[in-house]
């Protein structure tokens, strides 16, 4: 039996189970999330990053141990919206108060 077409079990999951969330290891000074729909192709969505700096940052509100559930909740908002594959950065100047206050179309692509 091979292993290939085996996923793994995901760390978040949307209400509706249409969408799942992996956490990423750390790269770049980011923490991450990837958002892939939960079908049989498992398509790539969204890769969500927010920068150590913004979640360090008095004024956003965050906690590094946290960090990943507060990524996945904000990404569904606009995870099914993408219309390809995206990564969206989140800096300080885009959280509030634990709040993400700008619209995600304004977010850092890269």
């Amino acid at each position: 039996m091979s292993n290939e077409n085996i996923v793994p079990k995901p760390d978040f999951r949307s209400h509706s189970g249409e969408v799942i969330g992996y956490i990423n290891d750390p790269v770049d000074q980011c923490y991450s999330v990837s958002f892939m729909k939960n079908d049989t192709s498992y398509t790539d969505l969204l890769q969500l990053k927010i920068t150590y700096a913004t979640v360090l940052n008095q004024g956003s509100k965050l906690h590094p141990d946290t960090i990943h559930q507060w990524l996945f909740l904000n990404g569904m908002r606009f995870a099914e919206k993408v219309d390809k594959f995206k990564t969206i950065i989140i800096t300080s100047k885009d959280v509030r108060d634990g709040k993400l206050i700008t619209d995600w179309t304004q977010l850092q692509k890269s």
